[in-house]
């Protein structure tokens, strides 16, 4: 790929991923594209977790549908290794997934909605996504069958790390905001609903206020003013 086709290609390649703050819409446009430049069948954003010591997967594109998840996936201690001290530094390529001592022991854990090698061996490339040097997440391209992908594959999508990184980072804050929201209508119509029970039991009126007041505004001599403020909450009551 010439100088020009690899600036076309980080163009599109961004161009369709920045589309949408729906990640999973986004990340479906990408694939759509990337299948037409290398070998794709499944993309994949996660987070890696080193305090769990498991990857947490947020969305993946397949040939059927998009989605988001929130699945964590333990890892043995090899791979949690294998991951902070090489995956998150530089693009990997591993064209047998399953025989690879890193990540093989880890393919058992992933939830198989989401797991394109259970019926045969695949082929992936790992782009870790920084920005300004600080590890946000990783980005997989998954591809069915064995050596599927070159280094120069992965040298193509190394400018991608740090846009593919803002996205991500972006679509995650979009995603907590909608979920705050969502939790604050709730407790809207939660106190709403509260408020509406509570209406029929003001303070007071089961203690006999209003007869009280009633009683002030009768009995009070003729000559001498009820206060305005009993006045106008014996009308209120």
């Amino acid at each position: 790929m010439d100088t020009l086709s690899k600036e076309q290609f980080f163009i599109e390649a961004t161009s369709r991923f920045c589309s949408s703050l729906d990640i999973t819409v986004s990340l479906g446009r990408l694939r759509e594209y990337l299948k037409t430049v290398m070998p794709v069948d499944h993309l994949a954003l996660d987070v890696y977790k080193p305090e769990l010591k498991s990857i947490r997967s947020v969305a993946v594109a397949m040939e059927s549908e998009s989605i988001w998840l929130d699945d964590l996936i333990p890892v043995h201690d090899k791979t949690a290794q294998f991951i902070e001290e090489e995956l998150k530094n530089q693009p990997i390529v591993i064209n047998d997934v399953a025989s690879d001592e890193n990540l093989g022991p880890m393919l058992n854990f992933v939830p198989r909605k989401v797991n394109p090698w259970h019926e045969g061996k695949v082929s992936i490339i790992g782009l870790p996504l920084t920005i300004e040097g600080k590890w946000i997440g990783n980005f997989a391209i998954v591809a069915l069958g064995l050596n599927k992908f070159s280094e120069d594959y992965a040298e193509m999508l190394t400018p991608l790390r740090e846009p593919f990184a803002l996205v991500m980072s972006n679509c995650l804050q979009y995603k907590e905001i909608l979920r705050l929201q969502d939790m604050l209508a709730d407790e809207n119509r939660y106190l709403q609903q509260e408020l509406r029970e509570a209406a029929g039991d003001v303070i007071g009126k089961n203690f006999g206020l209003k007869d009280v007041m009633e009683m002030v505004t009768q009995t009070a001599p003729k000559d001498a003013e009820v206060p305005r403020n009993l006045r106008a909450l014996s009308k209120c009551l």
